[in-house]
Parts: C-alpha cells; structure tokens; sequence
C-alpha cells in the first residue's frame, strides 16, 4: 500500500443505512504495487540464453507516478478503506482520500469528474450512471451491514407477527429489504406487523435503548454501539444472511460497491489492475486487524471510536469483490429495487456497460 500523500477529513459521522442505510460509510480505496512479468523459464540444453548471447535483458519502461483521488463517504464505508489509508509504503501510485459528508456531495463529484474513484451506496450508482455519469462499477466492497435487533427473545419470522418494527426510510432501501424478507419468510409487512418509521438514522438508537422500541432495524456500526450499552439486547435476524437463503445466491446483497472514473481507467489502463488488488487488501486488513483499524479509525477523528470499528468489523461484510464476479448478486439486489420502485435504481436497470472489466495485459 501507499502512502498518503493528502487526506481530507471531514469531521463528521452520519449514521444511515447505506444505499439509504445508516452510516454514511466510507469506502476508502488504495492500489497496490505494480507486478512485474518476469520470465521464468530456464534454457533447456544446448540453448543460449539472452544474456549468453550478450544480449541485455528488455527493461520494463519506467512508469510515472500516478495520484489517485478517491472520494468516500463517512462511516462504515470509510472502514472498507482504512487498510490503504494507513500504509505508508511508497509506490508508483499515490492516493488522495476525501471523506464526503452528504449523498448530494457524493453526485456532485461524480458529475464533475472530481474524483478517480468513489465508494458510494450501489443503489446510487446505478442512479448516477444511468444519469449519465462517465464511471462504471468496479465492484462491490460492503456485503450488508442490516440487522433486526429485539430486546427480547425472536427466533422465527412468525413470531414477528403483532408486533411494531421501527425502521427508517420509507420505501428507501432499508424499508424495501424489511418488506422483502418480510414477505419470502410469510409475513405480510401491512397486515401482520406495524412498522415505524423514524425521521433518521440517529434515532434508531435512543429509541431502542430507552425501551420505546422492543424490535429494531439497525446498521453496523450503530448496532455494535446499542450492543455495547444494552449488552442483553438480541440479534433477532441477519439481513445478510435471511437474503441469501431467499434469494439463494452465495454472496449476500451488494450495499456498497466503488465506481472507476472512464477517463482515469482509459489514461492509466496498467494502474487499473494493481489499484483493483489494493481495494482487495484494504478490504482484507480491517478483517484481520480490527483492533488495529480501530485505533486508525480513532486517530482520523471522522467520528469512528476504536470500540466500536473493533466490535463492527465482523458483521459489516467488507470485502472486494470485481464487478464482472458479483455481477449476478449485484443484478439480484437492482431486480429487487426496481420492483419496489424504479426510482431506487434511476429508471431502469443499468446495461451491460455498467460491469466494468479489468484491462487485460
């Protein structure tokens, strides 16, 4: 990884559901050292090799240094990034980092080109791309982060029924995956329970630690900070998990994903691949160092404490995954949206351009 060579925070952490979740979630992204092709291959008996023959072996051409500015916005998306925000090592890629407070923003850069690459809601992306934006999705980096949490003992659907969830964001992504599992596990969401829905994300959690809410839709990390104050609380469902079983795919759903600027992927086509690696170990970091990227967390003073990101990291499902191997998850999740309402996905379901695909060497 590499290092940094500017890092813009932005002191603020908001709490929503990603793709309309709750933490805005930064998905940070760094590339990776370049590999260079070397030619293994001994020479049999009785041949000469290059350097035999006095010929000296082809030098690979130098490659100039690169700056990747990458936009990511606050919370748990930020955590898919921590790995590549925190190595230093020096590369011929560096990386800028732009923490991004609101969704508004988030568009913004995009539609003007502001950013190489961006960490945002997958929803999202397929809005901004069939509104014309010029990026493409490499893949997706959050594999879900909903959970049903209940201050007493639930552990089938059936026993949902009569009863008040709280939630937030109606007919937005959380309310469409509540109402979808909802109904595949035989519960009508309008009949056999009372959702309520609350203005925002912030509310979620004092509602439910004060006990007017007994059952609650909550995302990581806001889940692990109930937990960690209400340690007798339930998780009543994995959504990760109830999606899978549903919908039978072996990935869960696609809620956060990052999108590759046209123009930065064409100029720097051999960058493309070793950046790609790099969203990959960043993803893989933070699952192996959570308490190490708790205390990074901490240090950025982007509103993620150390206890927390610790405590989140196992049930906030990041990893990279390329767009061209998730592309039947990340077509399940779209389908789903654009039955609920087409609105949630920009119109219609992005074409086949929308997959980007790594440059072959």
């Amino acid at each position: 990884m590499k290092r940094l060579t500017s890092l813009l925070v932005i002191l603020i952490l908001i709490m929503g559901t990603l793709a309309g979740c709750a933490s805005k979630e930064p998905v940070n992204q760094d590339a990776e050292q370049f590999i260079e092709e070397t030619d293994n291959t001994a020479p049999q008996a009785g041949e000469e090799s290059d350097l035999d023959a006095g010929q000296a072996p082809a030098e690979e051409p130098p490659v100039e240094p690169i700056t990747v500015k990458v936009g990511v916005p606050a919370g748990v998306t930020a955590m898919t990034m921590l790995g590549a925000m925190q190595e230093n090592e020096p590369g011929p890629i560096t990386y800028e980092f732009d923490i991004i407070p609101t969704p508004d923003l988030i568009a913004a850069k995009l539609v003007n080109k502001e950013v190489d690459l961006m960490v945002l809601p997958t929803n999202l992306a397929a809005i901004l791309y069939n509104k014309g934006v010029e990026y493409k999705l490499a893949g997706p980096s959050v594999w879900g982060t909903l959970y049903m949490v209940s201050s007493e003992e639930i552990t089938d659907w059936s026993e949902l029924k009569g009863k008040e969830i709280y939630t937030i964001g109606r007919g937005l992504t959380p309310d469409v995956m509540l109402r979808y599992l909802l109904e595949n596990n035989g519960i009508n969401p309008d009949e056999d329970v009372t959702i309520t829905y609350l203005s925002g994300a912030t509310e979620l959690a004092p509602t439910f630690l004060s006990g007017r809410s007994t059952v609650s839709v909550m995302p990581e990390p806001m889940l692990s900070a109930v937990l960690m104050k209400k340690p007798d609380a339930q998780i009543a469902f994995d959504f990760q998990k109830e999606w899978s079983e549903v919908t039978g795919n072996e990935e869960s759903y696609p809620q956060a994903s990052v999108m590759i600027s046209n123009d930065f992927a064409g100029e720097h086509p051999h960058a493309v691949k070793a950046i790609m690696d790099e969203l990959d170990k960043s993803a893989k970091w933070i699952n192996d160092e959570p308490q190490a990227a708790g205390e990074f967390a901490e240090s950025l003073e982007i509103g993620l404490k150390k206890a927390i990101v610790e405590n989140a990291v196992e049930r906030s499902n990041i990893r990279f995954v390329d767009a061209q191997t998730a592309k039947p998850e990340i077509e399940t999740y779209l389908t789903v949206l654009f039955e609920a309402s087409e609105k949630l996905i920009g119109g219609k379901m992005p074409n086949e351009d929308f997959y980007f695909s790594v440059p072959e060497k």
